[in-house]
């Protein structure tokens, strides 16, 4: 997302994270999702051509996760 690069992804509802995660994909623009079918079969010939004529909204995500990291650790030492 940070480096705008497109992205094909297989749905994983049994993950906590799924939803909220896809919620951003979608809203950032850059990301395909792939059938499990298509994703086990390796088709992807369709989802690649679709990937030309995505639009990707760089302010769409935050991308300082790196920072705030940084930051809450940061924060945490501190108060020892």
């Amino acid at each position: 997302v940070a480096n705008q690069t497109p992205l094909l992804y297989m749905p994983r509802e049994e993950f906590a994270e799924f939803a909220p995660m896809e919620t951003d994909l979608l809203r950032w623009g850059g990301a395909i999702r792939l059938s499990e079918d298509d994703f086990v079969r390796f088709r992807l010939g369709a989802a690649l051509e679709q990937m030309e004529q995505l639009t990707m909204d760089a302010d769409a995500l935050p991308t300082g996760g790196a920072q705030f990291c940084a930051d809450y650790a940061r924060d945490l030492l501190a108060r020892r």
